[in-house]
């Protein structure tokens, strides 16, 4: 079935995304852990199946790997880049990926986006263009438009902070 997905997906001159959440956490999947993904991603593309790693830092870091290893290791696949932000500890009640703000109770601050902004973008075996979106759910009491400017001023700090720290 994947490869039948593959030569549609090659016919029609798209390319798929594989997207691993979490498997310890809330969504409790079963393709999780950057290895084990990585590898599949490989086999497929062995197989002529045009597909890429869409890496998440919150399903990364509910997967219990550090997330700066995780994001070099899907290198070699990496397509996408999302900036999300969960809560890491277990017995916390807001665990899990719940598309929140950025910053505290969560683990993604606008310096650790920085880091792993200039981390995807200086990765050697990257092939392909890297697309970044940033993922924050907006709650019934909150002004959609007030959300999406905050999370595109946020976006645009840690690029500037992530450019700065390059030069």
């Amino acid at each position: 079935a994947y490869y039948q997905i593959g030569e549609t997906a090659a016919a029609l001159d798209i390319e798929l995304l594989l997207e691993p959440l979490d498997r310890l956490a809330n969504k409790r999947n079963l393709l999780g852990p950057t290895q084990e993904t990585l590898a599949m991603i490989q086999t497929l593309r062995n197989h002529g199946v045009p597909i890429s790693f869409a890496w998440d830092a919150a399903h990364a870091g509910l997967n219990g790997e550090n997330i700066e290893k995780s994001l070099e290791e899907a290198g070699p696949a990496l397509a996408q880049m999302h900036l999300s932000n969960a809560v890491l500890e277990p017995r916390d009640p807001r665990y899990g990926d719940h598309h929140m703000s950025f910053g505290a109770p969560g683990f993604l601050t606008g310096s650790f986006a920085a880091s792993l902004l200039r981390k995807g973008a200086s990765l050697p075996e990257r092939t392909a263009p890297l697309y970044v979106a940033v993922e924050v759910r907006c709650l019934p009491e909150q002004d959609p438009f007030q959300l999406e400017k905050g999370c595109r001023e946020f976006l645009q700090r840690a690029m500037a902070t992530a450019r700065d720290q390059s030069n």
